[in-house]
């Protein structure tokens, strides 16, 4: 059985970060076969290659729980939280948990992510409501990038810009990290913050007729669309886990992060030569080949 994850956009006051909680309306998929959002993008789970071996993605976000999620516990990669009064990585609300197996589930209830071989490296930021301190998440970025995170997924947005966060981006992209986030689910036109920074990958939602999702801004002048609507994932409960649908460009942004582990995974040592493998993989996703992003297009390019 599948659940739809409830909830609605929740501000802090103007000068706060706050997750996005996916919206409450979505469809209902199938328990068994190949989730739509692979198919669209053409991300076989069985391939041999380019399936993030080698590579980390760091989620700021509520942190990771890996109970019934074995595949994926066998990766993580141990971080922190940047919340005070707390220890630990664990998941406070089970949002985090849900951004990981998108992007790098290894295959637990039958659920599979885009790099089903990368690391994950949780850091917490969030209270169990989703809302975050820009400080923390500032802190959070720079911890990640230090601690070898090839992408750091941000699915969280806020209303205004924060100078800390800006800073922090531009000194983690500077180190040699890419840097995704989600575009914001209020349906206005171009990005929230942090995804309206410099450097950034704004990720915009799509529904499976490859329009923009009905959870997600519009694009304006550049990002990328990916699949962020009815999107197959686990989440944490008290006995394990459980399967669940979400939307939202917070969804769309964890599948673009697992696309570009898999890709940077799958550079050949002389298309490396050429380009920088996440230099190479970030500008091929602004070269769309049809309606959703092709990752095996991606794959015949790069190996």
């Amino acid at each position: 059985m599948h659940w739809i994850r409830g909830g609605a956009v929740r501000w802090l006051a103007a000068s706060a970060v706050t997750l996005l909680a996916v919206a409450c309306s979505g469809s209902r998929p199938q328990d068994t076969g190949l989730a739509w959002q692979l198919a669209a993008i053409h991300a076989d789970p069985q391939r041999t290659q380019g399936v993030g071996a080698g590579t980390v993605i760091a989620f700021i976000d509520s942190g990771f729980d890996g109970a019934g999620l074995s595949t994926l516990e066998a990766r993580h990669v141990s971080g922190i939280t940047e919340v005070g009064g707390a220890v630990g990585d664990g998941d406070v609300n089970g949002h985090g948990t849900e951004m990981a197996v998108i992007a790098a589930g290894g295959g637990d209830r039958g659920v599979w992510g885009v790099a089903p071989r990368a690391e994950i490296l949780p850091v917490v930021v969030t209270d169990a409501f989703g809302h975050a301190s820009p400080h923390a998440v500032a802190l959070a970025i720079a911890w990640a990038s230090r601690h070898g995170a090839t992408v750091v997924n941000l699915s969280l947005a806020a209303r205004v810009a924060s100078a800390e966060v800006t800073d922090a981006i531009g000194a983690a992209i500077k180190a040699g990290s890419i840097v995704v986030a989600a575009a914001g689910d209020t349906g206005e036109p171009g990005p929230d913050f942090p995804a309206s920074v410099p450097g950034v990958i704004a990720v915009y939602g799509q529904d499976r007729s490859g329009r923009i999702g009905a959870h997600s801004n519009s694009p304006v002048d550049g990002g990328v669309l990916a699949p962020g609507e009815g999107i197959d994932t686990l989440e944490p409960v008290q006995d394990g886990v459980r399967l669940l649908s979400v939307n939202g460009t917070s969804a769309a942004a964890a599948l673009v992060s697992g696309l570009l582990a898999a890709c940077i995974s799958a550079m050949s040592s002389r298309s490396a030569r050429a380009e920088s493998p996440g230099a190479r993989c970030e500008r091929l996703l602004y070269q769309p080949t049809g309606r959703f992003l092709d990752f095996r297009h991606i794959l015949e390019v790069v190996k």
